[in-house]
């Protein structure tokens, strides 16, 4: 039979505090004329994947109102309980025909 370690949490993997701390972030979204924030949030371990989540809610958008005639440019506004961290923005921008 093969040695235990006297401390049994030795063979318990490690984790750092920062790979175990999960933060609210709040996707806000704006258009031309109004802001509907979001109230409830995702909880994420890191902004890249908060990130992420924005591209996904604008592609989400953008697929919602490509058939609409005059589309608003929107933006996803992300925030955590600390403030603003960053925005991904989606410009409707057509040609004019002379």
């Amino acid at each position: 039979m093969p040695d235990m370690p006297s401390n049994p949490l030795a063979l318990a993997p490690t984790f750092s505090k920062r790979a175990l701390m999960m933060i609210r972030y709040f996707f806000d979204i704006r258009d031309d004329q109004e802001l509907y924030p979001d109230e409830d949030g995702i909880e994420f371990s890191t902004q890249r994947e908060a990130e992420m989540e924005a591209a996904h809610t604008l592609k989400g958008l953008a697929r919602d109102l490509a058939g609409q005639e005059d589309r608003p440019d929107v933006a996803v506004e992300v925030r955590t309980e600390a403030g603003r961290l960053f925005q991904a923005v989606l410009v409707f921008e057509a040609n004019k025909s002379k």
